[in-house]
């Protein structure tokens, strides 16, 4: 769990770092969080609500769906927390908003943190934007070789095609 201590914040701008292990956002069994996660904050608390910009960075290790090979990307994200009494606020729905009260000690921010981490993670992932990737045929990383495979030739049921003439091309 990352717990947000509320009491601790006075009136005016606090800043912290730190860094946390991905089992306090419980990432422990994802396969791309094996870094340690530096998060940093700022908090205005502005009578009774605070409002909070939490940057974090880390390394995703993933793995090239082109090539299989694995790379690490360097994540950046900001997730922006608002702690209010406002109902009407509340009743947003927003997912980074979170009701205190004068018996609130902590807010568990956890949640908030792992959804921004897993989501910054690409759906297509490539080690590189021009990734060759593997032969079909040989397997061979073509990034780093290229193979010796002889292209097949295109399917026998199209060869009558490539005898057909049209107009243009007899002239």
């Amino acid at each position: 769990m990352l717990n947000f201590s509320v009491t601790e914040l006075k009136e005016g701008r606090t800043i912290r770092k730190g860094e946390i292990d991905s089992s306090a956002v419980d990432l422990q069994d994802s396969e791309e969080f094996h870094s340690p996660i530096q998060v940093s904050y700022v908090a205005d608390k502005i009578g009774e609500e605070v409002f909070i910009k939490v940057n974090l960075k880390s390394n995703a290790e993933l793995t090239c769906d082109r090539c299989l090979e694995l790379y690490h990307l360097p994540i950046e994200e900001n997730i922006d927390i608002i702690l209010t009494q406002d109902r009407e606020l509340l009743e947003r729905d927003e997912e980074d908003i979170f009701f205190v009260d004068q018996s609130t000690r902590t807010i568990d921010i956890s949640g908030s943190v792992r959804q921004t981490l897993l989501l910054a993670i690409p759906f297509k992932k490539l080690c590189r934007e021009d990734c060759k990737g593997l032969c079909p045929h040989c397997g061979q990383n073509l990034n780093i070789a290229a193979c010796s495979c002889i292209l097949q030739k295109q399917d026998p049921r199209w060869d009558v095609l490539s005898n057909l003439k049209f107009e243009q091309d007899q002239k």
